[in-house]
C-alpha cells in the first residue's frame, strides 16, 4: 500500500483523532480511508441523478463568504425555488435550498457552493434518495 503525506492543522488533527476514538478506528490511516469512503459515497450519491432532479441543499458557512455564496446562486438561480437563510454563533450562516431542476445544473450549484474558501459543510438531500 502506498504512503502518502499529509499537512493538517492542529484543528484538523484533533477532529482526525476525535474521529479515530469515536469510531474506534485502528488508527489515524484507517480514519482518513474511513472519510474518503464516506465522501466519495456522498460524491456518487450527489452525481448519480439525470434529468429532472428534486431536493434539499443544506450549507454552512462563515458569514465572510455569505457575498461569494450570493454569486454561486445567482449563477444557478434556475434551480433555486426557495431559500432560507439563518444566522448562527461564531459568525456562521445555515443556509438551506429548496431546489429543483436538471440534474446536470444542480451539479453545477453544487460544485460552485463547494468550492468556496468558507463553507464548513453541504449536504445535497435528494427527493427521489432510496
Amino acid at each position: 500500500m502506498p504512503i502518502i503525506t499529509v499537512s493538517l492543522d492542529e484543528e484538523m488533527l484533533a477532529l482526525l483523532h476525535r474521529l479515530r476514538d469515536e469510531l474506534g478506528l485502528k488508527g489515524r490511516s484507517d480514519t482518513v480511508r474511513t472519510a474518503l469512503r464516506s465522501l466519495s459515497a456522498e460524491h456518487d450519491e450527489m452525481d448519480a441523478g439525470e434529468g429532472l432532479t428534486e431536493g434539499v441543499l443544506i450549507v454552512i458557512h462563515r458569514e465572510a463568504v455569505s457575498a461569494e455564496l450570493d454569486r454561486a446562486r445567482h449563477l444557478h438561480h434556475d434551480v433555486v425555488k426557495t431559500q432560507l437563510h439563518n444566522h448562527l454563533q461564531g459568525g456562521r450562516c445555515l443556509q438551506i435550498f429548496i431546489i429543483s431542476g436538471d440534474a446536470d445544473n444542480i451539479h453545477g450549484l453544487l460544485h460552485s457552493i463547494r468550492r468556496l474558501g468558507g463553507v464548513d459543510y453541504t449536504r445535497f438531500i435528494p427527493s427521489n434518495r432510496p
